[in-house]
């Protein structure tokens, strides 16, 4: 496979949370990893 270089994007958000920006983006990127994470279900 070969490698690509880093994408950077300017991404906008409406909240009216009162958060610092440190706390929102950690909330964005969780909120995204749970979204882009396989699903293993055990039975």
């Amino acid at each position: 496979m070969e490698k690509s270089s880093p994408l950077m994007a300017t991404r906008y958000y409406i909240s009216s949370l009162t958060s610092n920006a440190k706390q929102l983006s950690k909330a964005v990127r969780s909120h995204w990893l749970v979204e882009n994470s396989p699903c293993y279900f055990h039975a």
